[in-house]
């Protein structure tokens, strides 16, 4: 099985000893569920909110090959929206950054309102699997953190209203509206929410903009940290 983000290229061996960001889960899988897990350098398993994992963050972005930043000529966005039993659990702000020391991911939010930003000097792609590792938290088909399949609950992931069954290998396309569930299944959740919250966010509401004033801004990054 391949892994997932910009490790696909690698060969399998090669990554895991290098201590891959992501790998595949075998028959000893609870479960019996089989897809791709991320795991690497400072990511761990713990419980939501979920916090984000730093130390280590500089190293998980060499490892996963993601572009600079500094002059943004790419930025756009996605929505992510993460349920525990039905009550929702919003992605920390500056996920991916840390701004004392001015590691910057590409791929990060700015406010705790389920908004991906991708800012780089150049077009990259990520991967579902790529945005946990930046986080620093593990996450596969069967688990997120410390939440794992059984006893009635399990995890889902939807993609634009749509399920998808190894979600760590999805490719984030531009307004993606991704939903992932832990729970018995019975929760109301709307799937086509969060539309609203993508539009603000392009215009600049709730964290840097892909536009300031009508003009591409030089570095969204830099200007936060400054």
């Amino acid at each position: 099985m391949t892994l997932s983000g910009r490790i696909l290229t690698l060969p399998i061996v090669l990554a895991l000893t290098v201590g891959a960001l992501a790998g595949c889960s075998g028959n000893d899988d609870p479960a019996g569920l089989k897809g791709t897990s991320v795991t690497g350098p400072g990511v761990r398993a713990v419980p939501p909110p979920f916090a984000p994992e730093r130390a280590h963050l500089a190293q998980r972005i060499r490892l996963l090959g993601l572009p600079p930043t500094g002059k943004e000529t790419f930025h756009k966005h996605a929505l992510l929206r993460i349920y525990v039993d039905g009550l929702q659990v919003k992605p920390p702000k500056d996920m991916g950054l840390d701004l004392k020391k001015k590691i910057y991911s590409p791929l990060h939010t700015h406010a705790p309102t389920g908004a991906l930003h991708f800012e780089s000097d150049k077009p990259f792609t990520a991967t579902i699997g790529d945005l946990f590792a930046v986080w620093g938290v593990t996450f596969g088909p069967d688990h997120i953190g410390t939440l794992r399949n059984g006893d009635g609950r399990k995890l889902r992931v939807w993609v634009n209203g749509k399920p998808i069954t190894d979600p760590a290998t999805h490719v984030i396309k531009k307004h993606d509206n991704i939903v992932i569930s832990f729970g018995t299944g019975d929760e109301e959740i709307d799937l086509a929410a969060g539309k609203e919250l993508i539009t603000e966010t392009d215009k600049g509401k709730g964290g840097c903009s892909s536009k300031k004033n009508g003009k591409e801004p030089k570095s969204c990054l830099i200007g936060e940290a400054s």
